[in-house]
């Protein structure tokens, strides 16, 4: 499959591409590589940056050698490992409503847990991070008349994560810029 990606939104284009591959190739293969080689440096360190967060193995093909073929290892701690399915239901509550949501009870009306379910979320506890931790979103208290509002934003990562993206398999995939 060849992805074009959009010079202006390079980075949130590539995520898109390889969201979209994933979608279209999870029943077929059970890992998916990228080729981080080809293309400019600012399109391979999108790719790279989406292989990286959507726990997808990439690789280069070393063109001063001999054709060698080097796998680069993803970390084990990828974000896709480390969300759960009600950090996702957090995730895709906020961006349901615009990509940001003004304090914990619109939160919880759009997500279905409760208040101090949400915090833990949010904060995490102990070992385990928070989507604030993780950089999936952002929290920023603001004076409305005499209380403060909360107001939690997905970051540009949390934009571009807020998606399930499910383990993958096998398959070869070029990136290619367009104007």
């Amino acid at each position: 499959m060849i992805c074009l990606v959009n010079q202006q939104n390079i980075i949130e284009t590539a995520f898109n591409c390889i969201g979209r591959v994933i979608g279209s190739e999870i029943n077929r293969f059970q890992r998916v590589f990228v080729n981080v080689s080809s293309g400019d440096k600012s399109l391979s360190y999108a790719v790279m940056c989406a292989a990286y967060i959507k726990g997808i193995d990439a690789f280069i093909i070393n063109s001063n050698c001999s054709n060698e073929v080097a796998v680069i290892p993803i970390p084990k701690s990828y974000y896709s490992r480390m969300i759960t399915k009600s950090n996702l239901g957090i995730l895709n509550s906020i961006a349901s409503a615009g990509g940001e949501v003004y304090g914990l009870q619109q939160l919880q009306n759009l997500s279905g847990l409760t208040k101090p379910l949400l915090s833990y979320h949010l904060h995490g506890r102990g070992n385990t991070k928070g989507l604030i931790d993780l950089g999936l979103v952002g929290v920023e208290s603001k004076r409305d008349e005499n209380s403060y509002i909360v107001i939690i934003r997905l970051t540009a990562i949390g934009k571009l994560c807020y998606k399930k993206m499910p383990n993958t398999s096998i398959k070869l995939y070029i990136y290619q810029r367009y104007p």
